[in-house]
């Protein structure tokens, strides 16, 4: 009875692999095509899959809510299984390998030191990290798939520049088709100072992220920053500056570099159980690197997209006309550098340009301020151009200017050096033709006030009224006051005086009414010096009193006995043409 339960227990663990899902594998666990390696509280598997209809198999990583969602792929530099018998498991010199229904090693983890396989183990890690471990020595990590990224970026994930130890370079590297997960034209990596992102086709540059400022790269449009659940940049302490993800998300997140070299983000929503693209690296023709060519610059909503720097014109005329910009700009006239014997006064300049992505290749001083920048770029012959950013001080450029771009919005503000003809001197003109025009309004307008008030003062009759208690107190005392006032021109009363001389428009003064309304005697009452008129309207030269009547109509003025009223007013001319009380 013993000796058949050990005979069952054998035979078991002899077919593990084919018959079960297991969370770990030893020397003496494996899988065996379609057996998986995975555990109930890991979102990822570990298996064999075919992608798309083809019957070639490989070992792979995928999520285990999304099985068609590869992340990575064991074997893909080598042939693909062309069968359903392939195992995976840990071999006699330690390494994980793939192997074919006849045995043969397709693939390897290529560890050149290994561990004791007694105690050498495999466990799936949580974020999707393969790892192998060395139990002899406290169960350190001695391989992990993170190190060997396929196409798929995951948080948690460790993309290095390069180790100083080992000088390893690591990077995603792309399909070679949607169905076919061998090596394809994209790779990645990271620049070590002013850390870039990269993505090449072959050995050419395809498309770059801007400068880590410690918060962002910032040639990329709208990034998170890293305290608001983006990437990071780190620097460790062994020298190897990393590309990581800064917190685990809540809904799984991955970057992909597809098999048309965009690197595209995309998060699962579980809700409608499928993956969504908020973001990808390409998105116009201005994103791939260099479209406009040196001293040209990008904007994706204009037509044509390309256009020189001020200051810089086409070098090839008709491939610009072609929309060909590769070729790029040249410079119009010299800098003041440049120039031998140069002994004109004018200096060189910087034209200011904002929200825009940096050029490549830009040199990195310690930080300064901001108004140090121009004078220290402006005293080298060899600067270019130069930018401030908080994060990461001056930078300066003093090769050709390569992968500008205009944005709508963040992005940094760029200084261009340019000859100083060819300076923005039309703010100037601005200026000057702005205090002309304000001065002039403001000439105009004060003669306009000067003219409106004199005119004012030559039309205008105050008259001063009193009531004359000797004439029952109905009469009124006017005091003329006249300066070179037409005497043709009847004068204006106002209402309070028609008022005051009518006794309030009293009955005993209205004499009648007719189609113009009702007519009210005036009695009006002049005080003068020399000249004096009678009631009856003559004048003689010594009189000092003189009163009239008139007729009212209410809105206008009429007289009664011919002219009298209108002599009565040129009486009170002197030989010098003036009126005087």
């Amino acid at each position: 009875m013993i000796t058949s339960l050990q005979y069952l227990l054998v035979l078991h663990f002899s077919y593990l692999g084919l018959c079960l899902s297991i969370c770990n594998i030893n020397s003496t666990q494996y899988l065996k095509d379609p057996a998986t390696l995975w555990c109930p509280d890991n979102m990822f598997k570990l298996g064999f899959f075919s992608p798309g209809n083809t019957t070639n198999r490989y070992v792979a990583i995928w999520y285990n809510f999304s099985e068609t969602t590869v992340v990575w792929v064991a074997n893909r530099d080598k042939v693909p299984l062309k069968d359903s018998f392939g195992v995976f498991k840990i071999s006699e010199d330690g390494n994980l390998v793939v192997m074919n229904g006849m045995k043969d090693v397709i693939w390897t983890s290529n560890i050149s030191s290994t561990s004791h396989v007694v105690t050498s183990s495999v466990a799936q890690l949580r974020g999707g990290n393969l790892v192998l471990l060395d139990n002899s020595k406290n169960r350190n990590i001695i391989w992990q798939s993170y190190q060997h990224p396929s196409d798929t970026f995951l948080p948690k994930m460790k993309i290095p520049i390069n180790s100083v130890t080992t000088g390893e370079k690591t990077g995603l590297r792309s399909w070679k088709s949607p169905l076919d997960p061998s090596f394809g034209d994209f790779s990645t990596s990271i620049t070590a100072i002013l850390p870039q992102l990269l993505i090449w086709k072959g050995k050419n540059l395809y498309w770059r992220s801007g400068q880590w400022n410690g918060q962002v790269f910032i040639g990329i449009k709208g990034m998170h920053r890293v305290h608001t659940g983006g990437y990071n940049v780190v620097d460790d302490e062994e020298g190897t500056v990393y590309l990581t993800g800064f917190v685990e998300r809540k809904k799984p997140t991955r970057f992909v570099l597809d098999s048309s070299g965009n690197l595209v983000q995309s998060y699962w929503d579980g809700i409608e159980r499928i993956w969504k693209f908020p973001w990808s690296a390409i998105e116009n023709d201005c994103d791939v690197y260099g479209t406009c060519g040196p001293f040209g610059s990008c904007n994706s909503l204009y037509s044509p997209i390309c256009s020189c720097l001020r200051g810089f014109e086409p070098k090839n005329i008709d491939e610009w006309e072609k929309e060909n910009w590769t070729s790029g700009c040249v410079r119009r006239k010299s800098l003041q550098c440049d120039q031998e014997n140069n002994k004109t006064s004018t200096r060189d300049g910087f034209l200011k340009m904002g929200y825009m992505k940096v050029p490549d290749f830009a040199e990195w001083l310690p930080p300064k301020l901001e108004d140090e920048c121009r004078s220290q770029c402006l005293s080298n012959c060899s600067c270019l151009a130069y930018a401030f950013d908080t994060g990461i001080g001056y930078m300066s450029w003093s090769g050709y200017l390569i992968d500008i771009q205009q944005f709508q919005a963040s992005g940094t503000t760029l200084h261009i050096r340019v000859a100083h003809s060819e300076l923005d001197h039309h703010g100037e003109i601005r200026l000057i033709a702005t205090l002309v025009i304000v001065s002039s309004f403001v000439v105009c307008v004060g003669v306009y006030l000067i003219w409106f008030w004199m005119s004012r003062q030559r039309g205008k009759i105050w008259f001063h009224f009193k009531r004359n208690n000797h004439l029952d107190g109905k009469k009124i005392c006017l005091g003329e006051i006249i300066s070179n006032v037409g005497l043709d021109e009847l004068p204006i009363f106002k209402f309070e005086v028609l008022a005051m001389s009518t006794n309030q428009f009293h009955d005993n003064n209205k004499l009648g009414q007719g189609g113009f309304g009702p007519v009210y005697k005036v009695n009006l009452f002049f005080s003068s010096r020399e000249p004096i008129c009678s009631n009856s309207g003559s004048c003689k030269c010594n009189c000092h009193v003189v009163s009239f009547t008139c007729l009212l109509f209410v809105g206008s003025i009429s007289r009664r006995g011919g002219n009298s009223c209108q002599e009565a007013f040129d009486c009170l001319r002197t030989r010098d043409g003036r009126v005087h009380e």
